[in-house]
């Protein structure tokens, strides 16, 4: 008598065997969101103390809940749906969160989280799509905001938090509500080019001078907003300064100074020795050194400055 075939269910267990073809092939998963808003999972979690008011294993879920909202963030009212607890528990949660580099707080009240690797996955798809936008726009400035937010469907907020992550990271430039990529260079003609050339030479040069927009356009026979417009493009370029009493300066002069302070070993310095240094009258001297100031060469303390 012939055995009959042995059923699945009769394989002893522990036995072992090659897979047929059929049983090979990859299990297909569920549907998911749109890689659009999906982000990676991270690591697990590392030991937290547990929040008041809330329970083990709490913050791992508002965890998953707010990478589950991907770019679009996780709101207070979606939150207690999935974790019912009282605000202040839900908010302790979210600071633990952030203070571990998870998420990021956008709001407190209402609360209103987003992912960190949902920043990071927006920076990414931000960046490529303006350096796309370079490649076939060479005389543009930048991507202005309004052309990314309604490329990006996402909330201005979360758009805002990004792009100013990518500022922060000088991964990005921002200039007029137009964001390039930081080493882009706007390509201008030929004439414009040799325009400003001649400006930067004959108004700066490469000695001190500190010009206001009414200086240059009396030497300078052109329209004002072009005048504006050239001195913008010096400026974006870091080849001039603009101060806050409205006085423009060539840039190069001024990391020269800059090094001329750090190199005089001291650690304070009076407005009379700072007159002395660069040769200018108080009236340059004082908002020269407010500039300073401003950009962290100096610090003021009474009647000196610190150099830094």
């Amino acid at each position: 008598m012939t055995p009959s075939p042995r059923k699945k269910s009769d394989r002893p267990a522990g036995a072992t065997g090659k897979r047929t073809p059929a049983a090979s092939k990859p299990r297909r998963s569920s549907p998911t969101r749109s890689t659009k808003t999906r982000v990676p999972s991270p690591a697990a979690l590392p030991p937290m103390p547990l929040a008041p008011g809330a329970y083990p294993g709490d913050l791992e879920k508002l965890d998953a809940l707010v990478r589950a909202q991907g770019v679009r963030g996780l709101t207070e009212e979606t939150a207690t749906i999935h974790l019912p607890l009282e605000a202040p528990a839900l908010t302790a949660l979210a600071q633990q969160l952030e203070e571990i580099g998870r998420v990021r707080i956008l709001s407190f009240r209402p609360l209103y989280l987003l992912a960190q690797e949902a920043v990071d996955f927006l920076g990414g798809k931000l960046t490529a799509y303006i350096e796309a936008f370079h490649l076939t726009h060479l005389k543009e400035p930048g991507v202005d905001f309004k052309r990314l937010a309604d490329h990006f469907d996402v909330p201005r907020t979360v758009l805002k938090l990004a792009l100013k992550s990518l500022v922060h990271d000088a991964t990005l430039k921002e200039h007029e509500e137009a964001f390039a990529l930081a080493g882009f260079k706007r390509e201008l003609p030929i004439r414009e080019e040799k325009a400003l050339e001649k400006l930067e030479e004959m108004c700066f040069g490469g000695d001190f001078r500190a010009l206001t927009l009414r200086d240059i356009h009396q030497q300078y026979d052109i329209a004002l907003p072009k005048l504006e417009a050239m001195l913008d493009e010096l400026i974006e370029r870091r080849r001039i300064i603009s101060g806050q009493d409205g006085f423009y300066l060539h840039a190069r002069w001024l990391e020269e100074l800059t090094a001329k302070l750090r190199a005089l070993g001291k650690k304070e310095l009076t407005i009379a020795e700072f007159k002395g240094l660069t040769g200018l009258s108080r009236k340059f001297a004082i908002p020269l050194l407010e500039l300073l100031d401003e950009r962290g060469v100096t610090r003021r303390r009474g009647s000196v400055r610190e150099i830094l």
